[in-house]
């Protein structure tokens, strides 16, 4: 009724008052986000604590998501990935299906208890970028061979005549499972592996193979 005020402290998370009297207004007021629930003759508020969100675990595809408070505390959570639909979630999460080498931005929201003074705690991590396989050869010709590998990605194809002193690298953009590089010279040793280009912020070598182009063939 506003003639006297009670003070809970600045640091209480749930305060529920005394019994009150009945047919008498009241009023509860909070400094930061929070809730009210009013049950009989009792009122609670409930100040809602930003999460702090912390990402652990990551891998190529996947990473653990771990806040604090959560549901341990009594309150429920929601997360977003890349300001998506929110799901309801408990801490840890494992959040998986990602793609490589991409960014991923998480924010946890608080929300219950109440419907009101939601709280939110974000974060963010890159996947990893994995490896592609090793290259496997098809036809080796005097001046062409085939380059065969396994598995998707947005790989580069690279080759390197390995005469000594030779350290130019060629590299081309690939699709699919196998491509034929030309203008090769005959008896040579090359090199070559493929490199998975992750976005725009990590790439990853495979291991290298070699084959080498036949001789000349002279009749006799």
């Amino acid at each position: 009724n506003a003639s006297s005020w009670i003070s809970t402290g600045t640091n209480t998370a749930n305060y529920t008052s005394a019994a009150l009297t009945q047919n008498t207004y009241f009023r509860s007021v909070i400094t930061t986000p929070g809730c009210y629930n009013v049950v009989s003759n009792t009122v609670s508020a409930f100040i809602s604590s930003q999460p702090v969100v912390n990402i652990s675990n990551v891998t190529n595809n996947s990473m653990t998501i771990n806040w604090s408070p959560n549901q341990t505390n009594g309150g429920s959570y929601n997360i977003s990935v890349n300001g998506g639909t929110p799901f309801a979630a408990s801490s840890p999460y494992n959040l998986t299906g990602l793609s490589s080498g991409t960014l991923y931005n998480i924010t946890v929201s608080e929300i219950t208890p109440g419907t009101c003074g939601t709280s939110s705690g974000t974060a963010s991590a890159t996947t990893g970028c994995s490896a592609p396989a090793q290259v496997t050869f098809g036809t080796i010709a005097i001046q062409t061979a085939t380059i065969n590998w396994t598995g998707a990605g947005n790989y580069n194809l690279n080759y390197r005549n390995t005469t000594a002193g030779n350290m130019a690298v060629t590299t081309i953009p690939v699709t699919g499972n196998s491509t034929v590089i030309t203008g090769l010279i005959n008896s040579t040793t090359y090199a070559v592996w493929l490199t998975n280009v992750c976005g725009t912020y990590s790439s990853i070598d495979g291991p290298v193979n070699y084959f080498s182009t036949p001789g000349n063939s002279c009749p006799i």
